[in-house]
């Protein structure tokens, strides 16, 4: 009897054990996050810019001529997601990157998402490479983005008008003394407050004029005389050779801002 009583005991242990309900697995059946799809690069004289850019942050020290690197891609559609981490390598796109940032994805939102590198390593005309993974709540990281890269020139700096000024008819500033620009893009913008859309966003060359200091009234710039208003203005820079698709070097001055009475 005693061995019977064993017998049927050990059946029915097992019997729990291997029921659907108590089975107990080791292994992640939720799958990543997808892979993460970088924004296009736009023209660099598009009236509103979109991929990887070189930007001058707002509320972060700033290199006076330096540059940071903006990385911009679509939001993912994963209910676990935690974060996007973004991976730089210098140099080269072959090795190993390495992890630079975590960006937290803001709950509820679909905007695309940004990140910039202000990395005091990152140094003029050499080129910069990113790529960018999702990761869920798990810690899985997803398939990595495509690899973009960008190379940052030296920035112009703004003599005026600038700080609220009145304007005068030209709008003068300096390029750097290692690097005149061939090319350069005027953004004008006005608006209200700190709310300001675009006004005229042209492509101008500098030939004939090498000076790292310009001097351009409305007229060189193929401007009527502005009406009245709040106004901000910046140049960006980048290479004769660089076109789109390709225009993947560059640089921003910081915005300035003034009024036409």
């Amino acid at each position: 009897m005693k061995k019977l009583y064993l017998f049927t005991s050990v059946i029915g242990i097992l019997s729990i054990l291997l029921s659907p309900g108590c089975k107990e697995s080791n292994t992640n059946n939720t799958p990543p996050p997808p892979k993460v799809v970088l924004t296009p690069k736009s023209p660099d004289s598009a009236a509103v810019e979109t991929g990887i850019d070189a930007e001058d942050p707002v509320n972060i020290p700033a290199d006076p001529n330096k540059n940071g690197i903006l990385i911009q891609w679509y939001t993912v559609n994963h209910d676990g997601l935690r974060a996007y981490d973004v991976y730089r390598r210098m140099g080269d796109s072959t090795g190993n990157f390495q992890k630079i940032a975590e960006v937290i994805q803001p709950f509820g939102t679909n905007k695309d998402t940004v990140y910039i590198d202000t990395d005091t390593l990152l140094s003029l005309d050499d080129t910069t490479y990113y790529y960018v993974v999702a990761r869920d709540e798990d810690g899985q990281e997803g398939e990595r983005s495509r690899i973009d890269h960008y190379t940052l020139l030296p920035k112009p700096s703004l003599n005026g008008p600038d700080g609220g000024q009145i304007f005068a008819g030209t709008f003068d500033w300096n390029f750097s003394s290692d690097f005149v620009a061939q090319y350069f893009i005027f953004r004008l913008e006005t608006g209200a407050g700190n709310q300001y859309f675009p006004y005229h966003t042209g492509l101008y060359e500098t030939t004939g004029n090498v000076n790292s200091r310009q001097i351009w009234s409305l007229a060189q710039l193929g401007l009527a005389p502005l009406p009245s208003g709040q106004y901000r203005w910046r140049i960006d820079t980048r290479n004769y050779f660089d076109y789109y698709p390709y225009n993947r070097t560059g640089s921003e001055s910081p915005w300035g801002e003034f009024w036409v009475p």
